[in-house]
């Protein structure tokens, strides 16, 4: 986690600083700079989760624990358990973009006040809410096919072989390199959304 906070604020710091040139000098200072901003942006964010996912279990577990005392069959227990989840990613993923939203705030700002900008990118986001939200299922779709299609081929190959074995490794070397990638890329869209937006 402290490693991801790190490199975010190199990422952000980079893609928001207009005309400069891209070094690794700049780029550690960006992370130097902004890794406690973003770790306490991170510790609030991981509070209000937390918070969600009291809000969103606490009535799952009331509702199964009613369920069960009457005998309820699988089926009856398996789709409220489904539809909570699905209530709580829909939910979970929209602080997830606030906190995206609150890292450019920060940086643009280049203010301390963390919660502050928390709160001003939770209107930024409220307001645009699909256009927001629907950029961040859109990149991250493809994510998620990555990862699918990750393990489809990992589960199919069978390794008894020096080649197959090399053929893995690079695949999983892919693969680590594609995540990084992908972050990226969903920070850069997410940066020329908020540009165009302020």
């Amino acid at each position: 986690m402290l490693v991801s906070v790190f490199l975010t604020g190199g990422i952000v710091g980079n893609l928001l600083a207009e005309g400069r040139k891209f070094s690794l000098s700049s780029f550690f200072a960006d992370c130097g700079k902004w890794f406690w901003r973003f770790f306490r942006l991170t510790l609030y964010n991981l509070v209000v989760q937390l918070l969600v996912a009291a809000v969103v279990y606490i009535p799952m577990a009331l509702v199964l624990f009613r369920r069960f005392k009457t005998g309820a069959n699988e089926p009856q227990l398996f789709y409220p358990i489904l539809s909570f989840i699905v209530i709580h990613l829909i939910i979970a993923i929209y602080f997830l973009v606030i906190a995206d939203y609150s890292r450019f705030m920060i940086v643009t700002s280049d203010s301390k006040k963390v919660l502050k900008q928390y709160w001003k990118a939770l209107r930024f986001v409220s307001r645009r809410f699909f256009s927001t939200y629907g950029l961040f299922l859109l990149l991250f779709m493809v994510p998620v096919i990555t990862v699918f299609l990750y393990f489809k081929i990992s589960g199919s190959i069978n390794v008894n072989s020096a080649l197959l074995i090399l053929l893995m490794l690079l695949i999983q070397q892919l693969f680590v390199w594609l995540r990084s990638g992908y972050r990226v890329w969903v920070f850069a869209s997410q940066v020329e959304y908020y540009r165009t937006h302020i």
